[in-house]
């Protein structure tokens, strides 16, 4: 059913992304490998960056075989689960002249709780704090990359994927320790508290460090540095893994995102199709209180592991 009424944006209808870069967390199979197929397809550089097993190289020689794609992909294994990987992988895509693009879509699912070599829960490390450490590494490139001359506004952005199950976190959630985060419990609520922090970590991204449309001056700030969007995986359970991808692919390179003055509706939203309601994620996961919780905890625990940010 869902996929009979869902609104959809083929690959055909992704813009031409001549000479644009994009990484993709978790590219290598699944949502992630659509994506990055996707973004191949319409002639962009791909980063894939994915854990150290066969399923990278396997994705990455897929595309770089598809008609006219060889070398557009590249397999950048990483383990989210392990700081000094995150870290030398941000420090390999600065070495990229630009960065238009980051799908931050790999995690953990409802899947035993677990610590990372880090000693930190594996839902809460792989699933937001390696990609808001990320995030905050690859934010001099993506601002660089906006300010070129021939970057036309609100076409670098970052989206990450939550999920529909965020709604299941627990409602006690308070952000206040890490002993609160870094704890057991049942897979299921793991999984969903993380998806909650995906959407309050975005929503902060861009009350923190995307100033607000009054208050950006001078072309180089004609859209902050980015655009930041945030896909939901709605009823994935009715969806092929190309067709969930298309809500992500249209968050990403959609014209229609960054036109119009769309900017606002969109800027931080939570989208579970293309061209989606925005606003339909739960109360809890619009507090900004919340979010702000969130973000302080996160760059202490960055901070306290020898990895400070400057977000």
């Amino acid at each position: 059913m869902a996929n009979l009424l869902s609104k959809r944006f083929p690959l055909s209808s992704i813009p031409d992304l001549s000479g644009r870069v994009a990484v993709v967390t978790g590219g290598s199979a699944g949502l992630g490998k659509y994506i990055a197929m996707g973004l191949a397809l319409a002639n962009a550089k791909v980063l894939i960056a994915a854990a150290h097993d066969e399923l990278g190289d396997q994705a990455a020689e897929e595309i770089n075989n598809a008609e006219g794609k060889h070398g557009c992909a590249q397999f950048l294994p990483v383990d989210l689960g392990c700081l000094s990987e995150v870290k030398s992988l941000a420090d390999r895509i600065n070495k990229e002249e630009r960065l238009d693009l980051c799908f931050w879509n790999a995690g953990i699912g409802v899947a035993p709780y677990g610590l990372t070599k880090d000693g930190l829960g594996n839902h809460f490390q792989v699933n937001h704090l390696s990609h808001f450490y990320l995030t905050d590494r690859l934010l001099p490139l993506l601002r660089k990359t906006a300010q070129r001359e021939d970057v036309k506004r609100g076409t670098v952005r970052i989206v990450s994927t939550s999920s529909e199950n965020h709604r299941m976190a627990r409602s006690d959630v308070k952000f206040e320790s890490l002993e609160e985060v870094n704890g057991d419990g049942d897979p299921n609520r793991l999984y969903s508290r993380s998806k909650l922090m995906n959407i309050l970590f975005t929503k902060e991204l861009v009350r923190k460090v995307l100033p607000s449309e009054d208050q950006q001056k001078g072309a180089e700030q004609a859209y902050g540095p980015l655009g930041t969007l945030l896909r939901g995986t709605a009823a994935l359970l009715f969806k092929s893994a190309d067709v969930g991808a298309e809500s992500s692919l249209w968050a990403g390179t959609a014209p229609e995102v960054s036109q119009g003055g769309k900017d606002s509706e969109f800027q931080g939203a939570y989208l579970t199709e293309p061209r989606g309601k925005v606003g339909t994620e739960t109360d809890q996961a619009k507090d900004e209180e919340l979010a702000r919780k969130l973000w302080t905890l996160s760059e202490k625990t960055l901070s306290d592991k020898g990895y400070p940010v400057d977000m």
